[in-house]
């Protein structure tokens, strides 16, 4: 089932079949959800992915991790909910942090404008970590609304986004050294094809040269000459 006019966190809520305990904010479990919906938000958007399945969510380099995938978009961006076991949604719209610290603090996490290639791959320590993050924002969230209710939702929402900036260095870490090897080898090929290009092209210069002097002298074919000479 698609769903691209779905935009708000209360219409989310009922698509999904979850309860709306704050019209700004919400933790949605996708494992009871369809294969796949394309949603299209007015709200930013965490999407912890049970699992890596041939990743479907981007590509898997050899150094990454594969035991859970995050996939983050902004307002006004669309993504695909996957309906699998141990994934989860959350979803809180900038009304939410505009009056909050986290508001200003919005812009420093850039990985909300990376593609699918770029998704976050976690460990099994990392999953884990990210679901107690989601865990203390689900509970928050049944707490009720009072005048506490901003302040300490965007602290645990912020403690959560913080963990990703960490595991996301990490991973940067890890396909920098990949990506380096991988640039030094094709270095060295492209050295060796230049020296080789460098030697070959004044024989063959010569060689050409001379097969024009032959034919000019027997008659013979310039490339015949030419080839005869290699």
């Amino acid at each position: 089932m698609n769903d691209t006019d779905t935009s708000t966190v209360c219409r989310c809520n009922r698509i999904f079949g979850e309860r709306t305990l704050h019209p700004l904010a919400s933790v949605i479990d996708l494992s009871r959800a369809a294969p796949q919906q394309e949603l299209s938000l007015d709200c930013y958007a965490v999407m912890v992915a049970g699992r890596v399945a041939g990743c479907r969510n981007g590509t898997l380099c050899s150094c990454d991790y594969a035991d859970a995938t995050v996939l983050f978009a902004p307002p006004g961006h669309y993504i695909e909910a996957q309906g699998e076991a141990d994934s989860r949604l959350l979803l809180f719209h900038p009304d939410l942090t505009s009056l909050d610290s986290l508001g200003m603090k919005m812009p420093e996490y850039t990985y909300f404008g990376y593609n699918k290639s770029e998704a976050l791959r976690l460990s099994l320590r990392e999953k884990r970590q990210v679901e107690r993050c989601l865990d203390y924002i689900d509970e928050e969230l049944h707490w009720g609304i009072d005048r506490f209710s901003r302040i300490l939702l965007c602290n645990k929402i912020e403690l959560l986004l913080n963990y990703c900036l960490r595991f996301y260095a990490r991973q940067f870490i890890l396909r920098h050294d990949i990506i380096s090897e991988d640039i030094a080898k094709v270095t060295e090929k492209i050295d060796i094809s230049v020296s080789y290009t460098h030697l070959t092209l004044p024989t063959t210069h010569r060689h050409r040269k001379q097969g024009e002097r032959d034919s000019r002298h027997t008659g013979i074919p310039v490339d015949t000459s030419i080839h005869h000479a290699l």
